[in-house]
């Protein structure tokens, strides 16, 4: 039988074991790594997002497409910001929103809230409290550090509507160049809710900033015999970095 050389022998070793250490890490990081999901705030810094919204009532269908921007006023030393949001579109966008929303109330054009690193927000003005354009993914962050597959839950109410976000950690994935936290959530309404609600939504989180990149889901509303069906897609990215890329391009 051949003998293996001590040094080939050796080699192999010192291989197996640097394999060994790389599966290892792997699976530390997937099994016991946790990460803290969590928004950063900059005074002055804008994010703008680009909202597609497909409707579908009964026969009637509609397909809404706005952007909204969201501007940091003030940011605080406890991780805490003021943000103003402002809602854009053409007229006629903008009218068939509202008579979207007809049965909750009026969506305000410009609100302006106290926002946590968590997700939280906090409107600053009771006529906007009821319903307003809610930031994207602000109702899916974990309220503590989370490892991948992890799930949490977070509980949401505008209005009449009271619904349950079932989140998990699905990993991180690159977003046009940006590493960003992939969060699942499934929607379903607590007692109470009027209307009912169920859903899913998917929210790509800038590992970052903390800025919610990019969502998409479908919502199903219902209410007696009615039922309202979206399909909503929103894309964000810091005001900033599309004045970059629009000069590149244009250089």
């Amino acid at each position: 039988m051949m003998k293996r050389h001590p040094v080939a022998s050796a080699i192999a070793g010192i291989l197996l074991l640097a394999l060994l250490g790389i599966g290892g890490w792997w699976v530390y990081g997937r099994l016991f790594r946790t990460y803290a999901v969590t928004r950063r705030f900059h005074a002055g810094e804008q994010w703008r997002y680009q909202v597609t919204q497909s409707l579908q009532v009964g026969q009637q269908s509609i397909t809404l497409n706005l952007f909204y921007t969201e501007t940091v006023k003030e940011a605080n030393s406890d991780g805490t910001a003021l943000v103003e949001r402002v809602l854009h579109g053409d007229a006629q966008t903008l009218h068939a929103l509202q008579q979207s929303a007809a049965p909750l109330g009026e969506i305000p054009k410009r609100t302006v809230w106290r926002v946590h690193p968590d997700g939280r927000e906090t409107p600053l003005s009771r006529k906007q409290a009821h319903l307003s354009l809610g930031s994207a993914g602000a109702r899916l962050y974990p309220l503590h550090p989370v490892r991948i597959g992890e799930q949490w839950e977070r509980e949401s109410e505008m209005g009449s509507i009271r619904s349950r976000f079932l989140c998990r950690l699905e990993g991180i994935i690159e977003l046009e160049g940006n590493p960003c936290y992939k969060i699942v959530a499934r929607l379903e309404s607590l007692p109470g809710s009027l209307p009912q609600v169920r859903g899913t939504l998917t929210s790509y989180i800038d590992r970052q900033s903390g800025w919610v990149r990019q969502e998409e889901g479908t919502i199903t509303m219902t209410a007696g015999s009615l039922q309202m069906s979206s399909q909503i897609r929103i894309h964000g990215q810091p005001v900033h970095e599309g004045t970059n890329r629009r000069g590149a391009r244009n250089g």
